[in-house]
């Protein structure tokens, strides 16, 4: 879930598709996992200081077969009957949050968690988690030295170990007040999260944070759809593509339903009209989505992933937003204005330095910069909502840190 607004699949029968043909990008070294080559992170461009970015690969971030590679044109889905309504409901929502004129959404940077990748041989340390079941996961965590999460109410951090085959994700993220020893034999400031996950052989997950024999769900998302399978990395916008859906958060998810491949909801929206989380929205492979049709490049970006793989509901926000790569303390132009970091260097922002992937010339202005300007290049109108697969919500004891509010279910570890 998400308190404030930032500038910035439902697969049936999914895993008997196989992920079609092979992305056209060139990648410079990799490492095997599965008996196949894995692109390897990559530099930023201009932008990056030690950073780098990835843009997933089936078969070795997620699987091939599942739902995240699936191509929506080559395997066109089932549409919902109440697709229509579905489609209706999300532009009438972004009448309210963004007025009359052309449909659009924002997309949430400085709100998404950073991507931090680790490598072979980072120190580890424990995260603390007052659930004492998900703690036992986070005892050997690979936490780097300029470690945050985002810079909002989730307070969300994402860590990806290639070399391990593992992902972490942490929700209401903070320092712990304690110092922890990590395996390098250093003591450092520890820290604590009240939700997240770790996830294991990442490169064979179907595609969703896979509930545990114990009845556990995990995750940052609410939705249980993982972080890296849907947001929109430096590195999808550097190649130009986007080859896995994109998360949505919306203002008012459908309560006590969700529809696979979520695993849960924070949904409390009872009108007859709402949208679950776990809802697909596709533009169907008979849209043009060409330069000719979508001259913006960052809105042909994001309306081509939405026809190949589609746009998931995966989170409750107070406005319409797509989920984007938060470039993190890496980037000091971009620490600097959202994270409290070092004073803004020169071209080091990714997303509003000149030149960057928004454009804007004095880095925060003007309006035909921001990300909901962009976006209104998206034919939204054209959306169809792939059939759902719809599964109610039980209810599980809260965890500390979770208001039962606004809505929300009362614990990350429902149903």
């Amino acid at each position: 879930m998400r308190y404030r607004i930032v500038m910035t699949r439902n697969r049936l029968d999914a895993m008997k598709f196989a992920r079609p043909a092979a992305l056209s990008l060139v990648f410079l070294g990799s490492m095997t996992l599965a008996g196949q080559a894995c692109p390897p992170p990559t530099p930023w461009s201009k932008y990056a200081t030690d950073s780098t970015s990835i843009s997933i690969f089936p078969g070795c971030e997620f699987a091939a077969n599942s739902w995240v590679f699936t191509d929506l044109v080559n395997h066109p889905p089932v549409v919902d009957p109440n697709s229509a309504k579905y489609v209706n409901s999300l532009l009438n929502q972004m009448q309210i949050y963004f007025g009359a004129g052309a449909p659009t959404a924002d997309i949430n940077i400085v709100g998404s968690p950073p991507i931090y990748l680790a490598g072979p041989r980072a120190p580890t340390e424990s995260v603390y988690s007052p659930d004492s079941y998900l703690a036992s996961f986070w005892t050997a965590v690979p936490i780097p030295s300029n470690f945050a999460p985002a810079p909002d109410s989730d307070a969300e951090a994402l860590i990806y170990q290639q070399s391990t085959n593992t992902l972490w994700e942490f929700w209401l993220l903070s320092r712990s007040g304690s110092n922890v020893t990590n395996s390098a034999g250093k003591s450092t400031p520890g820290w604590r999260a009240n939700w997240g996950g770790r996830m294991q052989n990442v490169n064979a997950n179907p595609g969703y944070w896979i509930t545990d024999s114990t009845g556990y769900k995990f995750g940052a998302y609410a939705s249980g759809v993982p972080v890296l399978a849907t947001s929109i990395t430096l590195h999808d916008v550097m190649t130009g593509h986007i080859n896995h859906p994109l998360a949505l958060e919306i203002p008012n998810p459908a309560a006590g339903v969700y529809s696979f491949p979520a695993q849960r909801t924070d949904g409390g929206d009872t009108s007859p009209d709402a949208i679950p989380e776990g809802t697909i929205f596709f533009l169907p492979a008979d849209v043009d989505t060409s330069a000719r049709a979508i001259p913006d490049p960052l809105a042909r970006m994001v309306a081509q992933a939405a026809q190949h793989h589609g746009i998931i509901v995966a989170d409750y926000a107070n406005a319409i937003m797509l989920r984007a790569e938060n470039p993190g303390p890496n980037y000091p132009g971009w620490a600097a204005a959202h994270m409290g970091g070092s004073p803004r260097g020169h071209n080091s922002d990714p997303w509003t330095s000149p030149g960057g992937v928004l454009n804007c010339p004095d880095y925060t202005g003007p309006e035909s910069c921001w990300p909901i300007t962009h976006m209104q290049g998206v034919p939204w109108a054209k959306m169809q909502v792939e059939t759902l697969q719809l599964q109610t919500v039980s209810y599980a004891k809260a965890i500390p840190g979770k208001p039962a509010a606004m809505g929300q279910m009362p614990s990350r570890r429902w149903y």
